[in-house]
């Protein structure tokens, strides 16, 4: 008797074992595919996103080898533009207030399209995620668009599986909103501020 109800446990583990494992590889691949579809929309050079939160307004722009990034906060009205052109290393920041300035960057802009938390280069984190019990990876809607939906404590976010790009995701009711387009980026958009308008400062 004792031995039927060991050999019964034994199975009941080895069948959870075996199905922890093929979650853990099906969450794998998902986080993988994430990666790769975000890895192709990310290598285009004509691109632009508006991102929303309860604090800011952000719109990106890229062209090429020109980036532009405007950002809006709310709290204080304040607004800056970054300006980057990548062939001549020319790193700009655009301080729009009444006192118009600007100076150098050094590095402010932010270069790459929005990624969220399941977004990682280095598989051994990846591995990590797919065996990680307490975020939940599974699929839903998001204003019609089939999403991947990631959900961690007190943090959600959907993702879309097409392109791997984040279009949603909440931290404790601090909400951002994303949306993006492709291909529609013009020489205007990207143009540097006129500098006559500004007084440099160092």
């Amino acid at each position: 008797m004792k031995h039927k109800f060991l050999h019964i446990i034994i199975t009941i583990v080895v069948i959870l074992i075996i199905l922890l494992l093929i979650l853990a590889i099906s969450r794998f691949y998902i986080l993988s595919k994430i990666q790769e579809n975000n890895e192709f929309y990310e290598a285009q050079n004509n691109c632009y996103y508006y991102s929303e939160t309860n604090n800011a307004i952000m719109e990106y722009w890229r062209k090429d080898s020109i980036m532009k990034l405007n950002i809006k906060y709310l709290s204080n009205n304040s607004d800056m533009t970054f300006w980057k052109n990548s062939d001549t290393n020319e790193d700009l920041i655009f301080y729009n207030s009444n006192e118009k300035t600007y100076s150098n960057s050094n590095g402010g802009m932010i270069e790459r399209l929005p990624i969220g938390i399941t977004f990682t280069e280095n598989i051994g984190t990846r591995i990590l995620m797919a065996i990680n019990p307490t975020l939940y990876i599974g699929s839903k809607e998001y204003k019609g668009i089939n999403c991947y939906y990631i959900k961690q404590f007190d943090y959600e976010e959907f993702i879309e599986k097409e392109t791997g790009l984040i279009l949603y995701n909440n931290y404790d009711n601090d909400i951002r909103k994303i949306n993006y387009t492709f291909n529609e980026v013009t020489d205007e958009d990207v143009q540097k501020p006129n500098i006559q308008e500004y007084t440099y400062k160092e």
